[in-house]
């Protein structure tokens, strides 16, 4: 019921969810559970995934390790959900700035979530989603001369 709540939503977006775990399934000792953890936010770096996991940060410098895996393991018991959100081109405004058209291509940014629950989770990636398209409608506006939205 909750993924059919926001199924028109990411439709509408564009967002495409790659990954999808909960973390109170994973056990902390074993090795692929760590793994798909680490895979997932291998391009955070460390202030990134403490504030993904709503973590104490490490020290700075420090670089992540297995450890700080099995530790969130233990620590947090929600939904980490992984998506892609395509980047509008080409976007298309009335005389007043409001988007008449864009296309999409394959420019895709990639987007993490953790919520205590898979609705917070997902939540959280409409809010990404939408942040990130602002942003790139308020560009493609500022570039074509238009007044902000």
């Amino acid at each position: 019921m909750v993924l059919k709540k926001y199924g028109q939503r990411f439709y509408d977006m564009d967002v495409t969810v790659t990954g999808m775990m909960c973390l109170a399934l994973l056990d902390n000792a074993d090795p692929r559970a760590t793994e798909q953890i680490e895979e997932l936010t291998s391009d955070l770096d460390n202030r990134e995934y403490a504030e993904l996991f709503n973590l104490e940060p490490e020290e700075p410098g420090e670089e992540r390790s297995v450890i700080t895996h099995e530790c969130t393991i233990e620590m947090r018991h929600g939904w980490l959900v992984a998506a892609d959100v395509m980047r509008p081109n080409f976007v298309d405004f009335s005389e007043d700035g409001i988007v008449l058209a864009y296309s999409s291509s394959c420019v895709f940014r990639p987007v993490l979530a953790y919520g205590e629950t898979l609705e917070t989770a997902l939540n959280s990636l409409v809010n990404q989603a939408e942040e990130f398209r602002k942003m790139v409608f308020s560009q493609a506006r500022k570039e074509q001369g238009l007044p902000e939205r």
